[in-house]
Formats: C-alpha cells, structure tokens, sequence
C-alpha cells in the first residue's frame, strides 16, 4: 500500500502530466486555427470575386472566379486533410463537445459550397443573397476558432488566441464591407438597410481591433500601426467618404465597384500578412510551452528522485516554519521536495488563473452581446445591425457598459422563459 508521501508525489506529477498534455492538445489546436485562417481568407475573397462577377452579370471576373475556386477547394482540403487525422487517431483529441459541434457544421456547409457555386455561376442569385450565403459559412469558421479560445488552458496562449480570434473578425467585417460595398456599387444605389449594414460594420472592425491591441504582443500592435498607416488605408477610407457623400437613392456611376473592390481588397491582402505572422507566432508559442511544461515535468521528477528518504516530517510543521520569522531549520528527505513543489505550483497554477480571467472576460463578453442581439433579433423581429444600436444606444443613455445592457435583455429573457 502507497505511504501518503508516495501518493503526494503521484498525484503532483500528475498534475504536471496534465498540463503538458492540455497543452499538446493546444499545438494540434494550432494547427486547426492555421487551416482554419487559410480557408477563411480564401472564402473572403472568393465572396468578394463573385460579388463582382454577380453584379456584372458574368462580365467581369469569370477567369478569377474559376482560378479563386481551385484556391478555395485546396484550402478546404487542407483543412479537412487535418480533420482526417484526427478523425483516425493520428493527432490528440479534443475534450469540447461545442468544438466538435461546430466543426461538423462547417463540415456540412462546404459539403454545400458546389450547389452555391453553381447559383453563382447561373446568375440564381442576387449579390446580397451570395453574400449572406458565404459570410455564413465564414462565420462557422470562426465560431471554430472561437472555441478554441474558449477551452484554451494555458494563459499566454489564451492571450494570443483572443488576440487573433478579434483580429481575424476583424478582417471578416472588413471582407463584408468590401462585399455590401459591391452590392451597393453594382445596384448604382445605396438603400438605407445598406448604408446602416455598412456603418454598423466600421463600427465592428474597430470595436474587435480594440480587443485585439489590447492582448497582442507589442510587435504585432507595431505591425498593425504600420498597416494603418499605409496607402491602402487612406484609399479605403476616400472609398468610405464617397458612399457617405452619395446617401440614400443617390445615383452612383457606373463601374465604381470594380474600383471599390481593388482599394478594399488591398487593405484585406495587408491584414492576411498579419494574420499569417499571427498564426505563425501563435504555433511557436505553442511548441515552446508544450516543450517547457515537460521540462517542468522531468525537473520534478528529477527532484524528487534525488532526495534520500527522510523521517516522517509533517506538512503542517513545514508550514509553521516557513511562515516563521525565526531562523528556518530545513527538512531533509522528500517530504521537504514534496512540499515546496506542492507550493511552487500552487503559485503557477494561481498565475495561470488570474492570466485567464483576463482573457476569457473577452470572450464571455462577446458571447453575452451576441446572445442579446440574437434574442432580441428573435422576439422583436429586428436586424443585427437595429439590435446591437438598441443596446449600444441604452448603455449610452444608461451611462453603463454594453455588457451590463446585454446582461439584462438576457436575464429578462430567461425571467420571461421561466
């Protein structure tokens, strides 16, 4: 039968065991987010190329559309080629039933995409129902990263993850004012349900940037700041201005959406630069924790291996010399090991704590906004653009945050359900 001491010492490697296996999870997860960011920018452009060919009834960017779709099609097999792997066990599972979820509701969606491509191709749809049609696709996509984050353990990586997950929402938001923009320019008009889908989506691509510099690594933000400094910002926001300037039922002249196409694309191409150093980093954040949790995990082993044992010592009267202000008398053998290890993780863990408290407030924030949105979409037959401005406007006129607002539509929702 296992002493106490022996049994101490189980379950604290084990502990570290955990964590480097939480971990090598995460570098499998890694590998998903970078299929995922690939597939993702692939669809983006693919929407905005069909766009344009839509509005232009099969006129312009027929030659693109074919070329972008066998880019599509090699993203999407690289990220299913990843999903076969774990599918048959040569790479680390998952413990989210949510992530596995969404995945196959990705899966199901692209199974999909030769029917969409088809409608695109026979004219069978407006440019507004294609684009409805891949940014719901792109938004599975997402929501997959968005789990990732969200079961994230380790902090610097949930750090980085809530970094990139805002950044590449971002981006999305971006690709669909790139692609309204189009629906408008093609329709030589812009309606005020366009013009209000457009400023509500400025106003999304900051608020996610705001998230985004806030848990980046400063040479990211440095990177970013050069980004927003570039011509291709400048251009976007005189493309901008023209929409502002032409309102409601205002005529447009002909052929600007090809123009407002390439000035939006260029800024989308110089986000995808980002992402991908994002990404990058991301993996090699990975690979370097995973490798210091087993160092950590061999070094205990190691200690504890090479204490001598000693006579029985009790923890309590380790503890009673460390809090002390005499001269400590040092304990010989493992018990002594065990229990500064004990101590030495009770501080990591309590780190590694208060460090994802940080990050998941983020994310939790995002899911309780979009969780209000959805109800009030539901319940009182509103847009995505008319609900967040109804909370957006009461938080103003309540001088609170928008979550607080968000909090209470859903917890007057669940009163009303009960």
């Amino acid at each position: 039968m296992s002493t106490p001491e022996q049994l101490t010492e189980h379950f604290l490697l084990a502990a570290r065991g955990s964590e480097a296996r939480a971990l090598g999870q995460l570098v499998h997860s890694c590998q998903l987010v970078a299929a995922v960011c690939e597939l993702v920018h692939e669809l983006q452009r693919e929407r905005g190329i069909s766009n344009v060919f839509l509005a232009s009834a099969g006129q312009e960017f027929a030659e693109e559309l074919k070329q972008q779709n066998g880019r599509t099609n090699t993203a999407s097999d690289h990220f299913c080629d990843y999903l076969q792997r774990v599918q048959s066990g040569q790479d680390q599972l998952w413990s989210s039933a949510r992530l596995y979820h969404r995945i196959a509701h990705v899966l199901l969606q692209l199974k999909d995409l030769a029917e969409l491509r088809n409608s695109i191709e026979q004219g069978n749809l407006t440019t507004a129902q294609a684009t409805e049609a891949w940014s719901g696709l792109i938004a599975e996509l997402l929501s997959v990263l968005f789990e990732i984050a969200d079961i994230a353990a380790d902090a610097e990586i949930s750090r980085a993850l809530v970094a990139l997950f805002h950044f590449l929402q971002a981006k999305e938001h971006t690709g669909q004012e790139r692609a309204w923009g189009c629906v408008g320019f093609a329709a030589e008009a812009f309606d005020t349900e366009i013009l209000a889908r457009l400023q509500h989506l400025r106003e999304s691509q900051q608020r996610c940037l705001d998230v985004f510099v806030r848990f980046a690594e400063p040479e990211e933000v440095w990177f970013w700041e050069q980004l927003e400094q570039a011509p291709a910002k400048a251009e976007l926001v005189r493309m901008r201005k023209v929409i502002d300037a032409l309102g409601e039922g205002a005529a447009v002249p002909h052929g600007v959406s090809e123009t407002w196409f390439a000035v939006a694309t260029a800024r989308i191409d110089g986000m995808r630069e980002l992402e991908e150093q994002l990404s990058a980093d991301l993996q090699a954040m990975a690979g370097e924790r995973l490798e210091k949790a087993r160092k950590a995990l061999q070094d205990n082993r190691s200690r504890l291996e090479a204490e001598p044992p000693a006579e029985p010592v009790s923890a309590f009267s380790l503890l009673l010399d460390a809090s002390s202000d005499s001269e400590q008398v040092p304990a010989a053998g493992s018990v002594r090991a065990l229990y500064d290890l004990l101590q030495e993780q009770a501080d990591h863990l309590q780190q590694v704590s208060d460090q994802l408290e940080e990050a998941r407030s983020a994310l939790t924030e995002r899911k309780l906004v979009e969780r209000a949105k959805g109800l009030m979409m539901q319940y009182q037959k509103m847009t995505e653009e008319e609900a967040f401005a109804s909370l957006r406007r009461a938080a103003m006129e309540g001088n609170c945050r928008l979550i607080d607002v968000a909090a209470r539509v859903v917890a007057a929702a669940e009163k009303l359900k009960g």
